[in-house]
């Protein structure tokens, strides 16, 4: 999804990187990862685009601005999230939601498929010990049936 030009979106906000990395609750460096193109994870995208939008941001512009701008200079607070439309959040969390739900279920059927294997496994290792203690004629008539 590289339909955001998230350094455009923090000039915008007159951000620094780690600023909207507390906004946004991530790490600075996930900020440079997405700036230098990295994935976006779907809920942050749809939070990005929210802010992007700024019909979604509730209040004055500006007002946000200064701010952000305001928090930047001051020491380490917690952030001051820009209000952002509900609506949008919340398909970003029920995307999450989503996905989360269907990675459980895959990795609940890849255990289960691990589990089987493994029977089988230890069945056939079995099997091969006691062949390996058959003796050579036994096997030879049991291979002619």
């Amino acid at each position: 999804m590289r339909d955001l030009d998230i350094i455009k979106i923090r000039k915008n906000l007159g951000v620094s990187q780690k600023k909207l990395a507390e906004m946004l609750c991530v790490h600075e460096r996930t900020i440079q990862n997405w700036e230098n193109g990295g994935t976006i994870p779907n809920v942050k995208h749809a939070i990005l685009r929210a802010i992007a939008s700024g019909k979604n941001i509730t209040g004055e512009g500006e007002m946000l601005k200064q701010d952000a701008k305001q928090e930047d200079a001051k020491s380490p607070k917690p952030a001051k999230h820009a209000s952002l439309d509900i609506d949008a959040l919340i398909r970003a969390v029920e995307i999450n939601a989503d996905t989360n739900k269907h990675n459980a279920e895959s990795l609940k059927t890849l255990v289960e498929t691990n589990a089987k294997i493994s029977s089988e496994l230890v069945a056939l290792a079995k099997e091969i010990a006691r062949l390996k203690k058959v003796p050579l004629a036994e096997k030879r008539r049991r291979v002619a049936n």
